[in-house]
């Protein structure tokens, strides 16, 4: 199995370092644990998720049909998890992908900085 890296936001990580490849999947039902733990704000196991090496985010060349999930991007903005999104956004989550999502508070919440974004 291939290493990891693991970017662990509250090391204060430098933002000029190379970012993780962005880990995204064309199965949508292989991010539902990972759904699951960013609405319980689990950051300890979605560390592990992380750290594992399993997907983030589905690959937005992907028709899902008419049904949208939320993801696990969309989840830690809409509860005001900053913890979470920094820890997505430090392992590879790539904002490109996220077409859905508007940097701008679009979800209901106040305006959202993302170093990089």
């Amino acid at each position: 199995m291939p290493t990891v890296q693991f970017v662990d936001p509250r090391t204060d990580p430098d933002a000029t370092a190379t970012r993780p490849i962005a880990r995204t999947t064309n199965d949508p039902t292989a991010l539902a644990e990972l759904h699951r733990l960013c609405r319980d704000n689990r950051l300890y196991d979605i560390e592990r998720w992380i750290q594992a090496g399993q997907p983030l985010q589905v690959d937005r060349r992907l028709e899902i049909g008419q049904r949208r999930v939320p993801s696990a991007l969309e989840i830690a903005l809409k509860a005001g998890n900053q913890a979470l999104v920094l820890l997505l956004v430090c392992n590879g989550y790539d904002l490109q992908v996220e077409s859905e999502v508007r940097r701008d508070g679009g979800l209901g919440g106040a305006p959202v900085e993302v170093a990089g974004g």
